[in-house]
């Protein structure tokens, strides 16, 4: 984990806002492994865990912008919803908040469940997703990305 990492650990102030990247990040907070999402002023964060199986992290994959578990297949878009996989339900959310002085305080203790599963209110684009299918399927021949590559690789994270 980065630097900012370390200081989330290490202050309950928070830290901030300005040394927090644009977009998505993993991030450990006082010992939890959590992706923050960063838009502007707007921040998220989501636990770093597949639902179904303890100790199962997701990756983050940039040029696709989901989420995937690379075990099953789970796979989630930037705003934690399930989209594809045995996922019955969204990412789980942690408590976030930007103070007036814009210092980002994330509780990885205060968790919302996500909401039950509802295909229809992804915003993943359809290209993205008839693409992951495709792979997914093992139907499309030999993937061309590095989370394909790692997803494919029979299960094994160290594929």
């Amino acid at each position: 984990m980065g630097t900012v990492g370390l200081w989330f650990a290490r202050s309950q102030d928070g830290v901030a806002l300005r040394s927090l990247p644009e977009g998505v990040s993993a991030q450990e907070v006082q010992g939890v492994p959590v992706f923050i999402v960063r838009h502007n002023r707007q921040v998220e964060a989501f636990l770093d865990s597949a639902q179904h199986l303890a100790n199962e992290q997701l990756w983050w994959c940039p040029i696709e912008e989901v989420f995937v578990s690379p075990f099953h297949g789970e796979l989630f878009d930037a705003q934690g919803h399930a989209l594809a996989g045995p996922a019955f339900r969204n990412l789980d959310r942690v408590s976030v908040r930007v103070t007036v002085g814009d210092a980002v305080v994330v509780d990885p203790f205060t968790v919302q469940k996500g909401a039950p599963r509802n295909a229809e209110e992804s915003s993943v684009d359809a290209a993205v997703m008839g693409a992951y299918r495709s792979w997914s399927e093992r139907s499309a021949g030999e993937p061309t990305t590095f989370c394909q590559r790692r997803v494919m690789g029979a299960g094994n994270p160290h594929s």
